[in-house]
């Protein structure tokens, strides 16, 4: 099919970028069953990209997202497989496990966003101090001690923001999913 002006031009170009967000979006729920087949993590990233890749390629086949992640679990289970097949590896799961798998992957992933989304809110909530603490001790990968040096406290004084902090964010994403499912 030939581009006939700008504005299919266009059209194109947010069908691609459409496919690159849906797969960065997915990315876990397509990474982790793939893990699961090949066992090595650099090569899950290489089936990633490649399927990303692919996917750019034919990305005026895709009729919606649905399709796009049909085609994408697809595409990435024969890459893992035929990672395994190259190296010598006999299949290391019949297909009906690794179908499971990928369902499995696919329901979790839908819960996993839920819980993020209500966490980003939840931390919106906490003291901007507290705040501080978790995107130094998670966001910057930090020990305790070094966060109680960062910030200029002690190390049980840390232990105890953080884990009433830990307890304030787990209730609170409690009744936000709670009143999601109400």
């Amino acid at each position: 099919m030939k581009i006939s002006s700008s504005i299919d031009a266009k059209w194109f170009l947010m069908v691609e970028s459409d496919v690159v967000r849906c797969l960065l979006e997915a990315r876990i729920r397509l990474t982790v069953p793939i893990w699961s087949i090949v066992r090595e993590s650099q090569t899950v990233e290489d089936i990633f990209q490649e399927v990303v890749l692919r996917a750019l390629k034919q990305h005026d086949q895709f009729t919606d997202e649905g399709h796009l992640m049909a085609w994408s679990r697809t595409t990435a289970k024969n890459l893992a497989v035929d990672f395994l097949r190259q190296r010598g590896k006999s299949q290391v799961m019949d297909a009906g496990v690794m179908d499971r798998i990928w369902t499995i992957s696919d329901e979790d992933s839908q819960g996993l966003k839920e819980r993020q989304d209500a966490l980003r809110n939840c931390l919106k909530t906490v003291p901007p101090r507290q705040r501080e603490m978790i995107r130094l001790r998670y966001g910057e990968g930090l020990s305790c001690g070094e966060v109680a040096t960062r910030i200029g406290t002690t190390l049980d004084a840390v232990y105890k923001r953080l884990s009433r902090t830990h307890s304030q964010l787990r209730k609170c994403v409690e009744v936000a999913l709670q009143g999601e499912t109400s």
